[in-house]
């Protein structure tokens, strides 16, 4: 998981660079869609589409508004502007905002246990982005504080989905990289 994750890091900075972090946003999306459009197909799991947007607009739109079009600008934009390595740091801070979005809007404890978690992982991120180096992380640019704020707005839509009852996460994340990819592939240049 850490090494795919590694790679796609990497493939984010670089494909961004090469076609262009709005394009890259909305190919990915839509290729998303298509992925999960086929994955429904093969455990013959029907897409809830309908009793999403019947059930859930408000919750739908914040996570359409900032997963699909605001966080996702955010971080592709924000790796086309800084280096992988700085990128990779940077987005390891949107589990912490998880946690504090978990506690402050849902009421979820945070144990210790989590805190040594995420401490861990943030101290484990900055040796392994930085290798030790730390002076690769002096100078934080437009694209590192961009990152953190995509990181930040995606984390709340995990509030947003959790209000949404009786519908599977697939159909959610179908309908709003639906939506995000669409909307980018028209809005933006």
């Amino acid at each position: 998981s850490a090494i795919l994750f590694g790679v796609t890091l990497v493939f984010l900075d670089t494909a961004s660079k090469a076609v262009g972090p709005f394009k890259l946003i909305s190919y990915y999306q839509l290729a998303g869609v298509a992925l999960l459009f086929v994955f429904s197909i093969i455990t013959k799991k029907k897409l809830q589409v309908k009793k999403l947007i019947k059930n859930n607009k408000r919750e739908l739109l914040e996570i359409f508004l900032l997963r699909s079009m605001g966080g996702s600008v955010l971080y592709t934009y924000g790796f086309f502007l800084t280096t992988a390595i700085k990128g990779s740091f940077f987005t390891r801070f949107e589990a912490m905002f998880v946690v504090v979005m978990g506690y402050l809007f849902l009421k979820e404890k945070i144990s210790k246990r989590d805190l040594f978690a995420i401490l861990a992982m943030v101290i484990g991120a900055i040796v392994l982005a930085t290798g030790g180096d730390f002076s690769t992380l002096v100078g934080i640019n437009l694209g590192d504080i961009m990152i953190v704020g995509g990181g930040l707005l995606l984390s709340y839509t995990f509030v947003s989905a959790k209000r949404i009852k009786n519908v599977d996460p697939i159909s959610i994340t179908f309908l709003t990289m639906l939506l995000g990819g669409t909307a980018m592939l028209l809005l933006l240049p």
